[in-house]
């Protein structure tokens, strides 16, 4: 499915300069959700990484990771993902955390 409708839907606009009236057509689009990742994607990490955490190695309490998060530009890419476990991806979330604060507070 696509992030984007290419169906157009009209309305009335008025020119506030004049008293004529003007069709315009506007593209609905859809917000994409960023953090949404796709089956064949995670089929695909799934491979790319063995079944495993990338950090420790365990194949149980898999996560998909962002390596760079979301809310500072990382995107859903195979480039930006990785497994980890529960317990690695907690781990990393504190570190980064606590940089992220370090950097702050200067």
């Amino acid at each position: 499915m696509s992030a984007k409708s290419s169906k157009p839907v009209s309305q009335t606009a008025v020119d506030l300069n004049s008293t004529s009236k003007v069709k315009v057509q506007f593209t609905k689009t859809r917000s994409k959700n960023q953090r949404y990742i796709s089956a064949s994607l995670k089929a695909h990490i799934w491979k790319r990484d063995k079944g495993c955490c990338q950090k420790c190695g365990t194949n149980r309490n898999l996560n998909f990771d962002h390596i760079r998060p979301i809310a500072y530009g990382g995107v859903s890419e195979s480039h930006n993902l990785r497994l980890l476990c529960f317990s690695c991806n907690g781990r990393q979330w504190v570190r980064n955390s606590s940089s992220r604060l370090k950097d702050i507070s200067r």
